[in-house]
This record gives structure tokens, C-alpha cells and sequence, in this order.
């Protein structure tokens, strides 16, 4: 599968991101694959591209540490979601992107009466 993704090149300004695009695998035994429908911008974030943020990844990132969208695909021992399921979840970089890989741990079922920005 092939996602798209925000990249930040370099850190500094807004400015240093780029839309790009990338092979995504399939997930593993214990990760869930996510169509992201919804993305959260915190103080973290922005802090990051800035490159002001302690924990800021090394090199080229994918910002995003909050998300919601659909369960797409499912790793074996997968128990807490299934295919077609709208979640909403967290990850230490990676939001920013179509779609995504993720343990299954940082996923959860998004509450009947949210929509995706609520998630």
C-alpha cells in the first residue's frame, strides 16, 4: 500500500514540511493498519518542527502524535479491534500520514456518539 505522509526534513519552520509518499507494509502480528481520518495539532507537535521539543526523533520525522480514522487491517493476535472499526489513537510521531501501522495497544474504540475530530 502506498500512504502519504508529512515530513519534516528539517527542523525550524512550518515551512520545512512536505507532502510525500511512501510504501506502507502490512502490519505485523500485534499492530493495527489505519486509514486516518482525523489528526490533532498540540503544543508538541509544533514544538517539534520547531525543533524546540526534547523528544523530537533524530533526522527526517513524520509529526503527530494523535489521531482517529478506520481499522483497515489486522495483525493476527489482534484482539481489541477489527476491520472497519473507527478508533482513535496516540503515537510518539507518525500521526500526519494516510494511513498507518500501530501497535494495537495505542488504539481504542472511538465512542458511538463522537465523529473523528472528537476522536
Amino acid at each position: 500500500m502506498q500512504r502519504t505522509i508529512a515530513l519534516v526534513q528539517k527542523k525550524g519552520s512550518l515551512e520545512n514540511i512536505s507532502l510525500e509518499t511512501e510504501a506502507l507494509p502490512e502490519p505485523n502480528e500485534n499492530e493495527v493498519q489505519i486509514e486516518v481520518h482525523s489528526i490533532g495539532l498540540n503544543f508538541a507537535d509544533l514544538f517539534a518542527i520547531q525543533g524546540l521539543y526534547s523528544a523530537t526523533p533524530q533526522g527526517a520525522f513524520i509529526p503527530g502524535l494523535e489521531y482517529s480514522g478506520v481499522v483497515i487491517s489486522t495483525g493476527k493476535k489482534v484482539k481489541n479491534v477489527k476491520k472497519k472499526d473507527k478508533i482513535m489513537g496516540v503515537t510518539r510521531f507518525g500521526g500526519y500520514s494516510s494511513h498507518l501501522n500501530i501497535d494495537s495497544r495505542y488504539v481504542f474504540k472511538l465512542p458511538s456518539k463522537w465523529n473523528f475530530d472528537q476522536g
